[in-house]
């Protein structure tokens, strides 16, 4: 076990995506989404209702690109990099069981959805077995993944361009 926790680990799942919002890439045994994102706090009232949000005593508005990863087969959810504006992060999802959210340093990491790029190009089997997909994981074909991120790319940042 180690010895800081990754994260906030919440047993609910997160705001599921707006498919009517978000451009989907096939890439084999995932599909990756983009979508641009506008939350506040009446988005996770309407999503969580009033007691649970009032009960985590905290205030949201941000906006900026999404990154999905779902199993194409599923579609289910894995992995998602909320590159926000002021507070991004990026979220380990196993759904109906829970959901691990991990703030991002920008001090560190840089600008974070060339980060997300650059994870999901390099370290999702061990992304998704983290989120309790190995079986997924095993699956992937990488070449495949990078391949089509090469299509993702310029269609994130022509999202996250619309904040600038």
């Amino acid at each position: 076990m180690a010895t800081f926790p990754l994260g906030v680990t919440y047993e609910i799942d997160p705001l599921p995506l707006a498919e009517e919002d978000t451009t989907f890439f096939d890439a084999g045994a995932v599909t990756i989404g983009v979508e641009f994102r506008d939350v506040d706090m009446q988005t996770l009232i309407a999503g969580y209702g009033e007691d649970l949000v009032a009960a985590e005593n905290r205030e949201l508005d941000d906006e900026g690109v999404s990154l999905h990863v779902l199993g194409s087969e599923d579609r289910k959810e894995y992995l998602r990099f909320d590159c926000f504006t002021k507070d991004g992060h990026y979220h380990y999802i196993n759904w109906g069981v829970r959901q691990t959210i991990v703030p991002y340093d920008y001090a560190a990491g840089g600008d974070m959805l060339t980060w997300a790029l650059n994870a999901i190009a390099n370290q999702l089997p061990d992304m998704l077995t983290y989120a309790g997909a190995p079986h997924l994981a095993r699956t992937v074909d990488m070449d495949l993944v990078r391949k089509t991120l090469t299509q993702v790319a310029p269609v994130a940042h022509e999202a996250q361009n619309r904040l600038r």
